[in-house]
């Protein structure tokens, strides 16, 4: 059954969306052409809607301010599209509408259309703003409005937003300062949006459009300036309350991936996450010592070792690895607490680009596991297998390193003696290998 989320491509819509564009940036005030644009941003299906604007914007150069006005009427229409919606529902209830009123609404949509079409062409649209609910004409639609409150339905088709923006490249692809402040603009207005939907105190995983958007942000930091004030992205989203940690989860992994990828790595990544940490250990939830519970994976994802960060560290992060040698310290006074951690750290320990600070990770681990055995350890059982296999990459990479240095040499023997007295298979062969080591 066809709907506006269907992602079949060859619809009459996605044609014309494939081609209209490059015909316009070639004649920018031909009035039919510009009709045909408008139009198109009511296509039926959001593929078309998400191939439009990223056609227009690898055309933005030659289009000028014709696309931010082309952004306007997506805002305008997926505030009215909202409304729509639910006046198709809304007919449902008992309560619905009546016929007068559904007729003059339907109206009304009509001749709002005709208007913002005619405007786009005579380019007297205004232009976007910040606070996207002043992007809403509502002045025609008092009784579907009064009527949406009651059911808390007062806002925007996010969807058609998303498929509008998704051409989003990172801010370093710019064309201009403006272009690179609207940018910031747009995902710090997308945050405020989807915060705004959080009623109370939200659980659950952010959904794909919510993921969307924490994606968006994660990759747009590393190349904003100090003056660009990034805290006012991240901050929100570490503020959340801890039945929504899965949020920062998302968000934090998605920095470390963005920022691991980047070569060379900015300097503004390794500055923002020594914020990220100072700000996670000195600005504790509520009355909490902690911002998030002991038990949650947001602490891996704040430090970049979470399983789905581990596999993107590689050699030539020597500078990252050394910056969390220094967090590590800290963050073991909640990670050392919690088997699940435990394992997370001894995995990203055992990874090429851990090679420098391994052997500390292994006194790091001795004294939590071993030396401060009278401090329990939440499901000590999960980090058992990520320890021996640690100690086994230890033994064959660092065995000359391991030798010379006592401190760690008395670590890793107490280690392996304590996963041989649980009999783990990987930490027996290595005691049968070693003999008298």
């Amino acid at each position: 059954m066809d709907s506006p989320e269907s992602t079949a491509s060859w619809t009459w819509d996605c044609f014309a969306a494939e081609s209209l564009p490059a015909l316009w940036a070639e004649d920018p005030d031909n009035e039919e052409l510009r009709f045909l644009i408008a139009r198109l941003v009511f296509a039926p299906h959001h593929v078309a809607i998400k191939i439009l604007f990223q056609r227009c914007a690898e055309r933005r150069a030659a289009l000028g301010i014709d696309f931010d006005f082309l952004r306007r009427l997506i805002f305008e229409w997926a505030h009215m599209m909202n409304r729509i919606s639910f006046v198709r529902y809304a007919r449902q209830y008992s309560e619905s509408l009546t016929d007068a009123e559904f007729k003059s609404f339907s109206d009304n949509v009509d001749a709002w259309g005709i208007d913002r079409v005619s405007k786009f062409i005579r380019r007297e649209l205004p232009p976007t703003v910040e606070n996207w609910r002043d992007m809403d004409q509502w002045e025609h639609f008092s009784a579907v409005d009064d009527f949406r409150e009651r059911f808390g339905n007062c806002f925007l088709e996010f969807g058609l937003i998303r498929a509008a923006h998704e051409w989003l490249p990172s801010l370093d692809q710019a064309l201009n300062k403006q272009e690179r402040k609207d940018w910031i603009t747009f995902w710090r207005s997308a945050l405020n949006y989807l915060l705004s939907q959080i009623s109370g105190e939200r659980h659950g995983y952010p959904d794909e459009d919510e993921c969307w958007v924490l994606d968006g942000i994660a990759a747009s930091l590393p190349f904003m300036d100090p003056e660009e004030q990034p805290e006012d992205l991240w901050h929100p989203i570490l503020d959340l309350s801890r039945e929504s940690k899965d949020w920062p989860e998302v968000f934090l992994s998605a920095f470390h991936r963005v920022g691991l990828n980047l070569d060379p790595i900015p300097e503004s990544f390794m500055t923002l996450r020594a914020a990220m940490v100072e700000y996670v250990f000195t600005n504790p939830q509520d009355d909490s010592s902690l911002r998030w519970n002991i038990y949650d994976d947001v602490w891996q994802a704040l430090i970049g070792i979470d399983g789905g960060t581990r596999r993107y560290w590689e050699p030539r992060h020597q500078r990252i690895v050394d910056q969390n040698c220094r967090f590590l310290e800290r963050w073991m006074e909640v990670g050392a607490r919690y088997g699940h951690h435990l394992m997370a750290l001894s995995s990203w320990l055992g990874k090429e680009a851990a090679d420098p600070i391994r052997l500390i990770g292994v006194v790091w681990l001795d004294r939590v596991i071993i030396r401060e055995s009278d401090k329990s350890i939440y499901n000590q059982s999960y980090a058992e297998n990520a320890v021996a296999s640690l100690l086994s990459v230890t033994l064959q990479r660092d065995e000359s390193h391991l030798r010379g240095n006592a401190v760690a040499s008395a670590a890793f023997r107490r280690l392996l003696q304590w996963l041989v007295d649980l009999q783990n298979p990987v930490a027996l062969e290595l005691m049968r290998m070693l003999g008298n080591l």
